[in-house]
């Protein structure tokens, strides 16, 4: 198991989200995208987790989508799950990152949009 060093992180960007909602129909037609910032101490190698947490009708579901950094700049996600975002009320995002060394180096501030 890793160390552990956590640092609070800057929030996802849902660039497709207005007032915090998201239209099932640019999910339909694009996908979800979800971006990552560049955080203080980004670095290459490092291993970030998106995670996405939706609460349908039947219950939460969740789904990590896991990238390594390349370079030292924001990181996109395309949400692959999009038939079960369109079904779902709301959907909650947040990442972590772990470095190469395996340190626990934090966990972003949780973003909540509605799917409307």
């Amino acid at each position: 198991m890793g160390y552990k060093e956590t640092k609070n992180l800057a929030a996802p960007m849902l660039p497709q989200a207005v007032d915090g909602k998201l239209s099932k129909r640019d999910i339909q037609e694009t996908g979800g995208h979800v971006r990552v910032p560049v955080y203080d101490f980004m670095a290459i190698g490092d291993r970030v987790t998106l995670h996405l947490k939706g609460e349908p009708h039947e219950g939460p579901i969740t789904f990590p989508e896991i990238k390594d950094v390349t370079a030292v700049a924001p990181i996109d996600f395309q949400m692959t799950y999009v038939g079960h975002l369109v079904s779902w009320e709301t959907l909650d995002v947040h990442y972590e990152v772990i470095n190469k060394q395996g340190t626990d180096k934090g966990t972003s501030d949780l973003v909540t949009v509605s799917i409307i």
